[in-house]
């Protein structure tokens, strides 16, 4: 996983740990109010505003513009190596990078939404607030929901994804172009994976359209689910 993509999951565990003690102390509070009144202010909550109050358009903003040196570094090779970087070759990277934040920001968008309908169960069917304080760390806190281990495995994998995109449209405009496949060669790496980098042929690089013709081991999903490899201009 790139160093940036961990660095916007500390970021955001932060976040939730900050928005979880934010809740723990307003739980008390609601104990001495009617039913009615518990309903108003947990209507009143806005979950995804106050993430964004603890920082997370700045972990927004930083993930962006850490992935946006990945894609000038890619830019600047391609042009040093003769590969005529088109508008909309531009674009189609632009495209591509925002939906990927996009499909991020729908994620805090789900989780803030899930955190106040189970924080209203909660509260409606009596559970002590004490009780609920922990269970609420305990499932929406720290490597849960937005931070566990398979969300930071598909955030990484998908930004790996769009760094061989991106890599693979910068040279779209040079057919001439040699890639090499790169990473780990060891006991968890896929069969498909090491014939590629035990190839000959992956000592002298590959054309894009050799890739392509390689079916298994294409440009932006390499080897597959979470691969650890990459293509990298010759």
């Amino acid at each position: 996983m790139a160093k940036f993509v961990d660095k916007y999951f500390d970021n955001l565990e932060q976040i939730q740990n900050q928005l979880l003690d934010k809740v723990s102390k307003i739980l008390p509070r609601l104990e001495g109010l009617s039913t009615e009144q518990k309903l108003q202010t947990i209507r009143a909550l806005n979950f995804m505003d106050e993430m964004k109050s603890l920082g997370l358009s700045n972990a927004i903003d930083n993930l962006y513009k850490d992935f946006n040196k990945e894609i000038t570094s890619a830019l600047q090779t391609a042009t040093q190596l003769g590969a005529g970087v088109s508008t909309v070759n531009l674009q189609a990277i632009e495209t591509m990078r925002l939906l990927e934040i996009d499909s991020l920001v729908k994620g805090y968008e789900q989780y803030a939404s899930d955190l106040k309908k189970e924080l209203t169960r909660a509260v409606i069917t009596g559970e002590p607030a004490k009780d609920l304080a922990t269970r609420l760390k305990a499932e929406y806190g720290a490597e849960k929901m937005l931070t566990g281990p398979q969300k930071r495995v598909v955030v990484g994998d998908a930004f790996a994804r769009l760094s061989n995109a991106t890599t693979a449209e910068a040279f779209a405009n040079l057919p001439e172009q040699k890639f090499t496949y790169v990473g780990p060669n060891d006991d968890v790496t896929r069969d498909i994976c090491k014939e590629v980098l035990q190839s000959a042929k992956n000592d002298a690089g590959y054309t894009a359209e050799e890739i392509n013709a390689l079916g298994s081991v294409d440009f932006a999903t390499r080897g597959g689910w979470n691969c650890r490899h990459d293509w990298i201009p010759v």
